[in-house]
């Protein structure tokens, strides 16, 4: 759960900042050195530069990017639930 969490949170930094995602991709050399600069530029570990930069370029779309934060809320709502049963 932490680990989609994380990734979710990732899609939606580089959603929110999809200007500065498509210049990193411009300026990248190669895949490596795209997932590099990713990584810097949203202060990303590489697995969630990778899922940035294997994101489908319809998430962009306005109601993609909803569904995306939806998700990303829904998974910390189910995040919270299970660690306040756990505690019980």
């Amino acid at each position: 759960m932490v680990g989609r969490i994380a990734l979710l949170e990732a899609l939606c930094a580089a959603l929110d900042r999809r200007r500065e995602v498509i210049e990193v991709l411009e300026a990248a050399e190669d895949p490596d050195s795209a997932v590099r600069s990713m990584q810097s530029t949203l202060d990303l570990k590489p697995e969630e530069a990778r899922a940035v930069l294997d994101m489908q370029l319809l998430r962009l779309t306005a109601a993609q990017r909803e569904k995306t934060a939806a998700e990303l809320a829904e998974a910390h709502l189910r995040l919270h639930t299970m660690r306040q049963e756990s505690a019980e």
